[in-house]
Formats: C-alpha cells, sequence, structure tokens
C-alpha cells in the first residue's frame, strides 16, 4: 500500500495513512497491550519501508535480535548501530513520549474516550503531530 502513495507525499501523511490503513485486530475496545506493541513496532519499519523506496534501495527486514530503536537505525542504515547512537535516539523517544499532555496526547486521548479503536487514536495524533505548531513543519 505505501508504494502506491505519491512520492511527493510528507512523512507524517504516509504515516498517518500507513496505521490507518493497518488498523488493529482483535476487540475495537478496550484496546490491547498487545495492539499498542504492534502498532509502536510497525511505525519504525513504515519508515524505513517509505525512505528506502524514494532512494530506490531494496527495505531491509527488522532484525530479530535488535531492540525497538537499534532496528529502527539498522533499518534505516543497513548496519548494526553503534551503541551511542542508539543510547541518544532512546534518550530523544523518551524526552518526547514524557512530554506531557500536548496537542498530539490530546488527539488521542479524545478519539480514545469515544471507545475508538487504537489505530484511530493513534491515527489522530499523527495527525495533530503534523501540525507546524505541534511537530510538523510549515510549507514556504
Amino acid at each position: 500500500m505505501i508504494d502506491t502513495l505519491p512520492d511527493d507525499m510528507d512523512m507524517m501523511g504516509v504515516l498517518r495513512t500507513a496505521v490507518s490503513a493497518i488498523g488493529t485486530s482483535g476487540p475495537d475496545y478496550p484496546p490491547t497491550l498487545d495492539q499498542a506493541v504492534s502498532l509502536t513496532a510497525k511505525i519504525p519499519t513504515i519508515i524505513a519501508y517509505r525512505l528506502s523506496r524514494l532512494n530506490g534501495t531494496e527495505p531491509l527486514e527488522p532484525h530479530g535480535t535488535l531492540g525497538h530503536t537499534a532496528n529502527y537505525l539498522y533499518m534505516l542504515r543497513g548496519a548494526e548501530p553503534n551503541e551511542v547512537h542508539v543510547r541518544a535516539l532512546e534518550a530523544y523517544l523518551i524526552l518526547t513520549m514524557e512530554h506531557g499532555m500536548n496537542s498530539s496526547t490530546f488527539a488521542a486521548r479524545v478519539v480514545a474516550s469515544t471507545r475508538s479503536d487504537m489505530a484511530s487514536a493513534l491515527t489522530a495524533a499523527i495527525g495533530a503531530l503534523k501540525g507546524p505548531l505541534h511537530g510538523g513543519r510549515l510549507r514556504s
């Protein structure tokens, strides 16, 4: 499905579309830990896949022995990452996750509070994060 998206679609648009298309398996409500883990694991794969396709290279399969962050860097670069890079990116990810009640968290919570499914809540969060007043970039 990602291959059918326009090349000029920004990464947040790709991510929002792919997460929405993936959806979640199992009951819509209540969300499960397995659903959260599954969606969390797929996001770096979606990004790495899209970048490799845009660069004309073959996407790498996730590496079975690497953790989440190391695997993401591996899929982006094609080689096992330096531990310093892994720790730096992990620190950044933790700081952004513990940012508090921002607009993307709020959007996800609003959707989740309606007893919608987890993929819908995450799609809403990505849509809010895409905005230039939260995490996205202004286009000139």
